[in-house]
């Protein structure tokens, strides 16, 4: 990487022009497929943020605009530079890098709009909680084509999930969350499983749901229930249950669901700790019928992307089978969701089942 401080943000283009005339004779080819749009606040998250969108050059050349927001008074700062993909790789990409403090603040969408690389989509990454009042977000919201938030940042999840709502219904704009593509293996896991209508009758005479996740927890990640309330609302939402009620007792979280038979049942989220899998993890899933039939779904504790499956009634118990999940590779969560167009329609079901959840606890 190559990395230059500009003075004048007049000289932003100039500046990057001065670098690639530096780097022709290396056989670089300058490349962008699409312009993409990063805040995020300076803190303990920041340098992990900037790690993970630093690895979408990897995968897919674009304009990076990163624009951090920094505490100090009076602060302003501006650097550019082209990044490569890790290997042999020919292509390089621009950065343009905007640090300021909240005086600027209404400035930075006219000094961005210079440097959007016209007929190429703008996508939008909000490291931040969206339901907080920002200028700057609204401003960049027009601009954006689509629109990607960590719903980490989240201090109440069922606003977090209300104000995404309501954000696609009332400016028709795509959107996701890292957090929802993070269940995407488990998600096809369970689907995978129950896909015929005779073990999906089954499931649908579940009376009990028990998901464990890691409870380990990192700078960058404390709300480690997340990727489990959304497993559960998907889950939830494609089988038509209705939510009851809500209940925490003893660090465990019980969702209480009336299925389409009309018949009550209950999800419970538990806490556990693996010390290998990144914070939040989905561990396991056990489901319990009326009838008597047991379906595990378990990580391997030596093989923790391999899970094994496993099920059993009263009077036999077939023999486990296993299952290789997607590993929980840094930045692909961020790539999936680049690469998908539209908003999920199961990923907008599920956060209209989280919005009716009330209690600030969950998360």
């Amino acid at each position: 990487m190559t990395f230059q401080i500009v003075q004048d943000p007049s000289a932003i283009e100039s500046a990057l022009t001065h670098i690639w005339e530096n780097l022709a004779k290396s056989g670089k080819t300058r490349a962008s497929l699409f312009n993409l749009i990063v805040f995020a606040k300076m803190g303990d998250r920041y340098d992990y943020t900037h790690k993970r969108v630093q690895k979408i050059v990897d995968t897919f050349p674009c304009r990076i605009l990163f624009l951090t927001s920094q505490p100090k008074k009076n602060s302003f700062r501006i650097g550019v530079s082209v990044l490569f993909p890790q290997g042999e790789g020919d292509i390089a990409c621009d950065t343009i890098d905007i640090a300021f403090s909240k005086k600027f603040e209404k400035k930075i969408p006219f000094l961005l709009l210079p440097h959007l690389l016209p007929d190429l989509p703008i996508y939008l990454l909000w490291t931040e909680d969206p339901t907080e009042k920002s200028p700057l977000f609204t401003s960049l919201v027009t601009l954006a084509v689509r629109l990607i938030f960590d719903s980490e940042s989240s201090k109440n999840l069922c606003k977090f999930a209300t104000s995404i709502l309501a954000i696609e219904e009332k400016k028709g704009k795509e959107v996701a969350d890292l957090n929802w593509a993070r269940t995407e293996s488990w998600r096809d896991l369970i689907a995978d499983c129950f896909h015929d209508p005779l073990t999906l009758n089954k499931l649908q005479h579940a009376k009990k749901l028990l998901i464990t996740f890691n409870k380990k927890t990192s700078l960058f990640c404390s709300h480690c229930k997340i990727q489990a309330l959304y497993l559960q609302a998907w889950l939830a939402s494609r089988l038509f249950w209705k939510k009851k009620r809500v209940s925490i007792y003893k660090g465990i979280l019980s969702i209480y669901y009336q299925t389409e038979k009309g018949k009550e049942l209950v999800i419970e989220l538990r806490p556990d700790m693996h010390a290998e899998l990144i914070p939040g993890a989905i561990l396991s899933l056990e489901v319990f019928t009326r009838t008597k039939e047991h379906f595990l779904f378990r990580r391997d504790p030596k093989i923790p992307y391999q899970v094994w499956i496993a099920s059993s009634t009263l009077e036999k118990c077939d023999l486990p089978i296993s299952f290789l999940l997607g590993k929980d590779v840094s930045g692909l969560s961020l790539d999936k969701e680049i690469i998908f167009q539209g908003t999920s329609r199961h990923f907008r079901d599920a956060l209209t089942l989280l919005s009716t959840i009330k209690n600030k606890k969950i998360c």
